[in-house]
């Protein structure tokens, strides 16, 4: 066959690749020695069709590179093809999946269906392995993922009971694409040719393709071309001049051998959709300028781009204005489709209705550019009917076919059935008949279109002599006659390709100088008698939909009535959409403006703290005492009187806290981040707290680091700090002291431990302890079962992957505005996490430079967001004592009461253990704490306005946040549980205690909260354990324990233990739990762990040794539980209370002596738990680097 002959000045110089680009200049020649690779290595064997047959394998890849599918190009083919055959990053089984399923329905091999007369069954095992295999693709983000999701989420969109799908994979693909970085390219100099190349195809086929899906389906935009930080250039365009190949688009006569343009096609493509997100966001959108005479400007703008677009283009790629120079291609097609397309989309608004009738001048104008681009689409089918099957066309060309007919349909209104124009509607009623065989969403196009009919009062004339029955199935082609006759098709009349671009010109009027165009504009009326501005799209959304049950969130109609297009319905959704669109918006500006970083800070205008020891000007002597140790590691004399923010990191990881010993690694990368964001890093260690292994308790611990850290961050040169948090205690010091001492900081979690499984169930870390030991006390294991199966439940570094104490105090210094958006729940293993420390490094200097101060942060109606938070995600019952602590130290007024008033009535949303089912890593990726403050958001149970850490309001950084996993996070109107919060005990064995209300599992309130007569009480006989030790040795062999007993552990709060320990985890004897009663109400004056599932009574204030009731309890006596009336009681009479008080004697409660000073001096300064056990006059210490001494100097 003789190939088309192309000038040469066309094409790019192919011998030195890109010259603004030199590096694609030794990547191009790799691309035809792999091509010529590829049979070998099939011959050979080597690639990885994933079990498919090979012969088989490769027939799809070959259509799929040849159907020139834009979303073809976003995969680089050297690349997959080659690791492929060498199980390289760039290939993978997901993706190979995505790519058959794709293709399936192009294919006409029965075997591929599971109908073989079907060719919508066509892919489906397919579809079923993307399925499996995306199950372990989505705990990272890869490339490869990316790909396959934005190719699966493409194909999807156009069947119309999987709309909800597309957005679904989507949605995760733009998130991975923001994770990833990819809208910003790396320095050419950085990065390999091939692998920038890669990114470059994945940044603007992401691009692409969220464009053409918001077109598609009448959604907002996700990805801005203005934080697209990359040139629309590729650096490899060896496949420009690949043969194209009619695969799969059954010519109707043969044809030349062509180039296929492929390269030319996806940067012109890219191209135009910059112009679409434009439409979208400045025509179609609720935020468009509310001015009728700036939209009108903004439309002028607007076509003055398509315009110069048009102008622009390659003669090779526009057969219409360049048939001599050009040939037509299916992919060529379909551009100037869409170019025609978004000149109707540009001119409808201004016709009538949707920004006004400005004027009539204006309007009619309109209508003459919208019917020439309907016909101008109506040439292109034409033409393309002539060379390939219309039954086979692109979805776009499809798509273009409705947008055309429902511009002919207002025109046959006027000029009836027997007019040239109404056989152009006819044919695209046709074309579109016929699509419903590869696009269902083409049916209720077609269904649409007949509604618009019959509104327009447009009738058949059956006896047209044309075309006979003008609604008979099949497709009319048109003749070169009557498609000319009354079409305006510009570039063919006039010959001229500069003047095909001018729509709307006097030519037009005189075309359509018979018609009334005020009779015609009146007719698109009814695409505006709906408020919706969404209306103002007429019905092309409406693609998506095929029966009653898809048609949330469409404009169509599906009464059986003649109708007005009404999409009312899916305002909801709508509005859902807008604020994924809001959430992805805002994670791009901050990726913009963290990614500028790379330049030096700008020195803030106020005088830095650190000024006062490396700048004194006024005692030089005492700088030079200041600075001169600090040269010895290294550090500059320019560095320290640089002006540069001092930023400490506060090191809580060491061998002897393991639970943050990933800090020792992860201090690096907030190192670099301090580096690149203009500050100094200066790491120092912090007093150590490991909750599992500190004797006789860590919470000694949390007020001894609280008083160290504050000691450093007053006594050094700090402008700010990034308190390294995890393990249960570290956080609340971490963040006492930083209340205390009012400096910017920030908190970065070490991050949960990975999944532990035990014979594939999922295993807690800490609460797959409390169960093992039930298991060890039935016998159901021994010794050394239950030492493996403790070690199960700690598969990496990491603290607790359950909703324990670790979690919670995360999660509520996230709640806070105290760490970045989204950080608490990142597994510590995942990459993320390292990423996360990097951006932490670097926002706490921007802190520094805005002056953001805890205490900013930390407000009243902050704590009560963490409140709030803390009962939606099932948190620790350790968070009221922790939390009411860090209140006292910035100065806020928060009670146990707020813990009760707040949080009680607010449902339980997070389905991860204890309360739930699931651990840290489906936590993470169902999207953390931001969707669930999405979910509360809504309903406006936050306050919303709260500044945080990153300068933005907690509304700002979470909404629209909402997850997309329901198996994890609960709907907040479908919730795991109803009234989840604390509820804040009273009575008179104790003035204060709190219980977790979203523990109490359904056998446990069958048995002991459900007495119609008396419901949400109890009362039973008590036992009394005085501590731990006396339990272990007491409650196996204490006969009178049975399913009614209380079980009371006295002796162990802050002054008993000392330091209220995490000892009131009991259970039932052996024999009990052998009859499956796996819970009693225990109450405690100490504290239990936050991984434990055990519905208790605890932090019972006054403790015994405090002088409080529980002190006088003796064993057998009763109890009454009132969770309805927040009650707890010991049913004896108030003058055997006084008796027992008074045989007490002056000495109260016996306690063991203290073991070491810090231990006395604990039981002395301490207060209650019920207050925060707090050091008693430490609260009086707050915004110490505003309020504080000024200090003296050390020599």
């Amino acid at each position: 066959m003789e190939m088309k002959q192309i000038s040469e000045e066309e094409f790019p110089d192919l011998n030195n690749a890109s010259p603004k680009e030199p590096i694609g200049s030794s990547m191009y020649p790799l691309s035809p020695e792999k091509g010529q690779l590829e049979p070998l290595n099939l011959a050979a064997g080597k690639l990885d069709f994933d079990g498919v047959d090979p012969e088989i394998g490769m027939h799809l890849l070959s259509i799929y590179w040849s159907r020139q599918l834009y979303t073809a190009q976003i995969i680089y083919r050297p690349a997959f093809m080659r690791d492929m055959a060498c199980e390289g990053p760039y290939f993978s089984k997901l993706l190979l999946n995505a790519i058959f399923f794709v293709v399936s329905k192009h294919c006409d091999r029965p075997e591929l269906r599971s109908d073989p007369n079907d060719i919508t069954t066509a892919g489906w095992k397919f579809r079923q392995r993307f399925t499996q295999l995306l199950r372990d693709c989505f705990d990272k983000s890869e490339i490869t993922t990316l790909q396959a999701l934005l190719i699966m989420s493409n194909a999807l969109f156009s069947r119309c009971d999987e709309r909800s799908l597309s957005w679904l994979y989507a949605g995760n693909a733009f998130n991975m694409f923001i994770d990833l970085g990819l809208h910003v390219l790396p320095d050419v100099d950085s990065i390999p040719a091939e692998e920038l190349e890669i990114r470059k195809r994945v940044l603007w086929g992401a691009y692409l393709i969220d464009k053409i899906q918001c077109l598609f389906q009448g959604r907002p935009p996700l990805l801005n071309r203005v934080n697209l930080r990359a040139s629309l250039d590729f650096l490899d365009d060896y496949d420009e001049l690949e043969p194209f190949q009619d695969i799969t688009y059954t010519t109707t006569k043969p044809r030349q051998v062509v180039p296929s343009l492929n390269v030319s096609l996806l940067t012109n493509l890219c191209g135009l959709t910059t112009i679409v997100e434009r439409i979208l966001r400045e025509i179609y959108s609720e935020s468009r300028e509310s001015n009728l005479g700036h939209r009108a400007n903004i439309s002028q703008e607007i076509k003055s781009q398509l315009r110069s677009w048009r102008q622009n283009l390659p003669p090779r790629l526009d057969y219409l204005s360049f048939p001599d120079q050009a040939v037509l291609l299916p992919q060529s097609a379909c551009l100037l489709a869409l170019f025609n397309v978004l000149i109707i989309l540009v001119h409808r608004p201004l016709i009538i209705g949707h920004d006004g009738v400005i004027n009539s001048t204006t309007a009619h104008e309109s209508v003459n550019a919208c019917t020439s681009a309907a016909n101008q689409i109506v040439q292109i089918l034409h033409d393309y009917s002539q060379q390939f099957s219309l039954s086979s066309a692109p979805y776009m060309l499809s798509y273009a076919t409705y947008i055309s007919a429902t511009i002919h349909a207002r025109i046959v209104a006027q000029k009836g059935s027997n007019s040239t124009v109404f056989q152009s509607l006819v044919f695209c009623r046709n074309i579109l008949s016929e699509h419903t065989r590869l696009y269902s969403a083409a049916e209720k196009a077609k269904e649409n279109l007949d509604k618009l009919i019959s509104h327009l009062g447009i009738s058949a004339a059956d006896d047209n002599p044309r075309t006979g029955s003008p609604w008979s199935p099949g497709i009319t082609v048109l003749s070169e006659h009557m498609v000319m006759h009354e079409s305006i098709n510009v570039a063919r009349e006039l010959g001229v390709a500069d003047r095909a671009h001018d729509f709307g010109s006097s030519l037009l009027s005189l075309e359509l100088s018979d018609l009334d165009l005020e009779a015609i504009a009146q007719g698109f009326q009814v695409d505006v008698e709906s408020h919706s501005f969404w209306n103002s799209l007429c019905t092309y959304n409406t693609m998506g939909c095929s029966d009653k049950k898809s048609c949330e969130g469409c404009s169509c109609s599906n009464d059986t009535q003649p109708q007005q297009i009404n999409i009312e319905d899916c305002l909801s959704e709508l509005q859902a959409l807008r604020r994924r669109n809001q959430e992805l918006e805002t994670r791009m500006r901050i990726k913009s403006e963290t990614d500028n970083a790379q330049v030096p800070v700008k020195q803030p205008g106020r005088t830095l703290r650190s000024s006062a020891w490396f700048d004194c000007r006024s005692n030089p002597g005492m700088t030079a005492v200041y600075m001169e140790r600090y040269f010895n590691y290294g550090i500059t004399k320019e560095e320290l009187m640089s002006g540069k923010p001092m930023i400490g990191i506060a090191q809580t990881g060491s061998d002897i806290a393991p639970c943050n010993r990933h800090h020792i690694e992860l201090s690096k990368r907030v190192r670099e981040g301090i580096r690149t964001a203009g500050g100094i890093p200066f790491e120092f260690p912090t007093h150590p707290i490991q909750e599992t292994s500190r004797r006789p308790t860590a919470t000694l611990d949390r007020n001894l680091a609280y008083l160290g850290l504050v000691e450093i961050l007053t006594g050094y040169f700090l402008d700010g700090v990034v308190l390294l948090t995890g393990c249960d205690k570290t956080t609340p010091a971490c963040l006492m002291a930083a209340a205390t001492m009012n400096i910017p900081a920030i908190c970065m979690n070490v991050g949960p431990m990975l999944n532990g499984y035990s014979k594939e169930a999922l295993t807690g870390a800490g609460t797959v302890l409390w169960h093992g030991r039930e298991l060890y006390a039935t016998g159901e294991i021994d010794e050394n079962e239950f030492m493996d199966y403790i070690a199960r439940g700690t598969p990496s570094v990491g603290h607790c992957n359950t909703m324990g104490t670790a979690s919670t105090m995360n999660a509520l210094a996230e709640s806070l505005g105290m760490a970045l958006p989204g950080s608490a729940a990142i597994p510590a293993a995942y990459r993320h996490r390292a990423q996360c420390a990097y951006e932490t490094g670097k926002q706490i200097v921007e802190m520094v430079e805005a002056d953001r101060k805890p205490c900013d942060l930390m407000t009243r109606e902050a704590f009560e967001n963490a409140i709030v938070a803390n009962a939606a995600i099932g948190g620790s019952t350790n968070a009221p004592i922790h939390i009411n602590a860090i209140a006292q130290h910035a100065g806020v007024e928060v009670s146990m009461d707020d813990w009760d008033t707040i949080g009680s009535t607010i449902p339980l949303l997070l389905n991860m253990q204890p309360s739930g089912e699931y651990l840290g890593e489906e936590y993470y990726r169902a999207g953390g704490l931001p969707a669930i403050m999405a979910e509360l958001l809504d309903q406006g149970k936050l306050n919303g306005d709260v500044l945080t850490c990153n300068g933005k309001t907690l509304a700002e950084n979470v909404r629209g946040k909402h997850t997309w996993d329901r198996r994890v996070i609960k709907p907040y109107d479908d919730p795991l549980m109803k009234d989840a919060g604390f509820a804040h005990l009273k009575g008179n064995l104790f003035d204060s205690a709190i219980m977790k209300t979203c523990v109490i599992s359904p056998s446990f309130r069958e048995r002991y909260l459900s007495n119609p007569d008396d419901p949400e009480a109890f009362e039973g006989s008590v036992v009394v354990f005085d501590g731990p030790e006396d339990y272990e040795h007491r409650l196996e062999t204490t006969p009178y324990i049975d399913e009614k007993t209380i079980l009371v552990m006295r002796g162990v709060g802050p002054i008993g233990y000392p330091g209220a320990a995490e000892v009131v985890n009991m259970h039932p004897p052996g024999r009990l739990l052998k009859e499956g009663i796996d819970g009693l109400f225990c109450i405690g004056d100490g504290r239990q762990s936050g991984t434990s599932g055990s519905p208790s009574i605890l932090n019972a204030s006054p403790e015994a040794a405090a002088g409080g009731n529980l002190a006088i309890l003796k064993d057998g006596d009763r109890l009454r539980i009132d969770l309805r009336k927040r009650r707890v009681d010991i049913l004896i009479t108030d003058d055997e209370i006084e008796q027992r008080r008074k045989a007490l004697g002056k000495e109260g409660y016996p306690v063991i002596p203290s073991g070491t000073p810090w231990q006395e001096i604990f039981r002395q300064e301490t207060d209650q738990l019920s207050n925060g056990m707090v050091l008693r006059k430490a609260v009086k210490y707050q915004r110490l680097a505003q309020e504080g001494q000024p200090l003296r100097h050390n020599h």
